[in-house]
């Protein structure tokens, strides 16, 4: 409890300001014990516990007054070693020793006189006393040197900016700062520029990133006592999500499907990988039999023929995820091309698996099933081309083609640097022939 002295009272003005210092210093002092006394000025007020006036009487405080008093106010409790480290501040100046049970005597603030009287303290000349009381209720409790907690510095503790996409909101509803020490609350500013489209409002980067890259960034935050501190982050922003796989191939009943037998990876980019996979068959279309999306891939054997209809579905990893959906056709015939996907290929170097190790050898085209022996041929994609400087041959078609089965190989020597698209095309010896394509990306460097 806090006493607060009544302003009724008919007091002289020369306690006045004393009184308001000290009124909260009487935090806790009721139920300390009936032996406790306190007074000062010409007349005490009335809730203080004992009505005193015309003459100043001594003070007796307890040692036990003086722990509830600090407690009562949220201060530590007096201890011995406190208070000798209080004895040794300037406070109290030439007063050397304070026990709860030493007896000793000494003069200080302009005469006033401070006893032991078995376990407490006897003030005389009271106002004074009062303040001397006060002051030592800072030093040890709140305030004093020897107890006060430092404020802590002021740190950003956020986390490492996320990876944005083009186009999405950023983190979903925007990334949190965060930060500690200090004097909340905070304000948050970016001391260099964001990734376009970004901007930092209530604590959080926001917005829609707009141009990929990785962008360099300083945050600021400042405390409402102006302290303020810095830090820097790297923040990546991806282009939008996208599916890069090219056509599915032609499969055939009975021939494990894709190249080499080993299925047919679906491949994409852009956004927050890893990405999650799925496909429906398009309207009026079924499934492949046979066939089956697992793990980000077409695998299986194909056991009809026929043409499918299937709209494969990417979903990225943001807290607001992305999909993207890309539709295919894939023809089951009794012919396929098996080979695998082409080998990067180096400009005015002979093209072969081994490059660029070796000179030439090209790179061999399989088929299977229907009735062999095949014949390959090829072409640029829509809005592609075959590489410069390479054909579809055999030994002596062309520099650097090895393979003694005619158009059985992509063999030559590069010219142009660049990704290229070709759809290649394999037909057997059955009458009329069975076909069937792939789609590849050739590399040139």
């Amino acid at each position: 409890m806090i006493y607060f002295l009544a302003t009724n009272q008919k007091v002289g003005s020369s306690n006045l300001s004393g009184r308001a210092i000290l009124a909260n210093v009487y935090a806790g002092f009721r139920g300390v014990g009936s032996g406790t006394r306190l007074a000062f000025g010409r007349r005490a007020t009335s809730l203080l516990p004992h009505r005193m006036s015309g003459k100043a009487v001594p003070a007796r405080i307890t040692a036990p007054l003086i722990k509830k008093l600090y407690t009562s106010t949220g201060c530590m409790v007096l201890s011995r070693a406190k208070l000798e480290k209080v004895n040794r501040s300037p406070l109290l100046g030439s007063l050397s020793k304070f026990t709860e049970r030493q007896r000793f005597h000494r003069k200080f603030f302009t005469g006033l006189e401070v006893e032991d009287h078995a376990g407490g303290i006897a003030m005389r000349k009271p106002l004074l006393g009062l303040l001397f009381l006060y002051g030592l209720f800072l030093q040890i409790g709140c305030g004093g040197s020897s107890s006060t907690t430092p404020p802590q510095p002021l740190v950003i503790t956020s986390a490492t900016p996320p990876t944005g996409v083009v186009g999405s909101m950023y983190a979903g509803s925007g990334f949190a700062l965060t930060a500690s020490g200090g004097k909340a609350p905070y304000s948050w500013d970016a001391s260099s520029p964001l990734p376009p489209g970004l901007t930092v409002l209530n604590g959080k980067i926001v917005g829609t990133p707009t141009t990929a890259g990785t962008y360099n960034i300083a945050l600021t935050v400042t405390d409402m006592q102006s302290a303020h501190v810095s830090a820097s982050y790297s923040i990546t922003i991806n282009e939008g999500l996208a599916i890069t796989s090219v056509a599915p191939p032609s499969g055939a009943i009975n021939i494990a499907y894709g190249p080499g037998g080993g299925g047919f990876p679906i491949m994409a980019s852009g956004g927050i990988p890893p990405y999650t996979v799925s496909w429906t068959p398009a309207g009026g279309s079924v499934e492949p039999p046979g066939l089956s999306l697992t793990n980000q891939a077409i695998l299986g054997t194909p056991t009809t023929q026929g043409s499918y209809d299937v709209v494969v579905s990417v979903t990225d990893s943001q807290s607001s995820p992305q999909t993207i959906d890309a539709p295919y056709t894939i023809f089951v015939g009794s012919v396929a091309i098996t080979s695998g996907n082409p080998p990067k290929g180096y400009v005015n170097v002979g093209y072969g698996d081994c490059n660029p190790g070796c000179t030439g050898g090209g790179s061999p085209l399989v088929g299977s099933g229907g009735v062999p022996p095949y014949s390959f041929r090829w072409g640029g994609a829509p809005g592609s081309s075959t590489p410069p400087g390479l054909g579809i041959g055999g030994r002596g078609s062309a520099p650097f083609c090895l393979s003694p089965t005619p158009d059985s190989e992509i063999c030559g020597e590069p010219k142009t640097a660049g990704v290229y698209y070709v759809v290649v095309s394999i037909s057997d010896s059955a009458s009329p022939p069975n076909q069937g394509v792939a789609t590849y990306r050739i590399f040139i460097q």
